[in-house]
């Protein structure tokens, strides 16, 4: 078993959890080795009370007590294993803890080699090197041919103008131009003399208009208007009343010229209608 380096005080509780290398135990100042004893007969004392399970504990360690007051040079100190986790050492003693595992034994001789691998895969392409430093200037080369004509050149800025030149002679007379656009309208003129008196016009104007005359129903009645002696009618017409079952059929000059005819049909079977004849007369 290997032990582990003990802490100073009653509730110090040091834990080695490797068994890979081995441990030794010292005082502060100056060093001193502790050899721990584990007679049988202390362990079946430290046995006593204490149940199978608990020792070595659920983390695989063994856990006991001992004096470090009794440590002395080339002495061996008395040690009780005990179940001390979570409770704990009397007064005066330190808890100390060892795991089950040995020390790593030496390295073993090397084994034989291998077989040697398979070829692995090409490599990716390798970044392209740094260009080379330039070369030696070669030999001068022999004059070329001509080369062809070059494009015209682009038209230079125009000159300065000239001094005026002497008058020319008098040209031809030239042919007549189109009419021009009609000009604005003059002034007005001065009123001319009155001509001679013209021939009397129509007169004797009057409107005749006749009696109201009814219009039976799903009839049709022709009343007429008169013009006074002496004129002729020159128009008329005739008034019926506001019903959409009352047509007028037909208004006009009757033949002796003295008189106006309107006739009216009434279109309805219950309501009795009316009609004026009128005359527009004048003198002859």
């Amino acid at each position: 078993m290997n032990p582990v380096a003990p802490q100073n005080g009653p509730t110090t509780r040091p834990h080695l959890r490797t068994a890979r290398r081995a441990a030794t135990f010292a005082k502060a100042a100056p060093a001193r080795s502790l050899r721990v004893l584990l007679p049988t007969a202390v362990v079946l004392t430290g046995l006593v009370g204490v149940s199978v399970a608990a020792i070595p504990d659920k983390g695989g360690e063994i856990r006991g007590c001992y004096n470090p007051a009794l440590i002395s040079d080339g002495a061996t100190a008395p040690f009780s294993l005990r179940d001390v986790e979570g409770k704990g050492c009397p007064e005066g003693e330190t808890e100390i803890a060892f795991n089950q595992e040995g020390p790593i034994g030496p390295q073993g001789d090397a084994g034989a080699a291998g077989a040697t691998g398979a070829p692995g895969a090409t490599g990716a392409k390798g970044a392209t090197g740094a260009t080379g430093a330039k070369g030696a200037t070669g030999a001068t080369g022999a004059t070329g041919a001509k080369g062809a004509t070059g494009a015209t050149g682009a038209k230079g800025a125009t000159g300065a103008p000239g001094a005026t030149g002497a008058k020319g002679a008098t040209g031809a007379t030239g042919a007549k131009g189109a009419t021009g656009a009609k000009g604005d309208t003059g002034a007005k003129g001065a009123t001319g003399a009155q001509g001679p008196a013209g021939s009397d016009g129509v007169s004797g104007y009057v409107r005749v208009e006749s009696a109201q005359y009814n219009v039976p129903t799903k009839g049709v009645a022709q009343k007429f208007a008169d013009c006074p002696a002496g004129k002729k009618v020159v128009g008329g017409g005739v008034f019926t009343s506001a019903s959409p079952d009352m047509r007028v059929t037909s208004s006009y000059p009757y033949y002796t010229e003295k008189r106006w005819s309107a006739v009216v049909a009434n279109d309805s079977g219950g309501t009795i209608g009316v009609m004026t004849v009128y005359a527009i007369c004048m003198e002859a």
